[in-house]
């Protein structure tokens, strides 16, 4: 019985919890704020961040992608970041609340990261984009996202 209320409460606070993300909901890209190497890792404007159970499911454009925060090593995802550097494999690290770390591998080895970071305040979002593409050219992307 115990055990039973137990389930009962884990279950019922995660939409309570994943509600309290500050990652969750809608974004812009605000391009006057944003500088890249290439604007092929820029595939849409917007992103929607969705929290799942283990981690983010994130919308950009037409593409889906999870961000699983368990720090191993999965198939990577279709974003333009992955598909630009040619990586095989993802590890996403939920570094805090306000921290997410993506490192795209290519033969086990990284190749490029994404690093997304909240401000204090939850409303702005800065992606920066460091690595080398498939075809050996240095990236290096910052880009900026408001609420929306």
């Amino acid at each position: 019985m115990f055990v039973a209320k137990l389930l009962a409460v884990v279950v019922l606070s995660i939409p309570a919890s994943a509600a309290d993300s500050p990652f969750a909901g809608a974004w812009k890209l605000n391009l006057a704020k944003s500088t890249t190497s290439s604007w092929e890792v820029v595939r849409s404007r917007n992103q929607i961040f969705q929290v799942t159970l283990d981690g983010y499911r994130v919308t950009t454009g037409r593409a889906s992608s999870t961000l699983y925060c368990d720090g191993q090593d999965r198939p990577r995802d279709t974003s333009s970041a992955s598909l630009l550097v040619g990586a095989e494999t993802m590890n996403v690290e939920c570094v805090n609340a306000h921290v997410i770390k993506t490192t795209y591998k290519r033969m086990g080895k990284p190749v490029a990261t994404v690093t997304r970071t909240l401000s204090p305040d939850g409303f702005t979002m800065t992606t920066v984009v460091n690595g080398f593409t498939a075809k050996g050219e240095k990236l290096h992307s910052v880009l900026v996202y408001e609420r929306n």
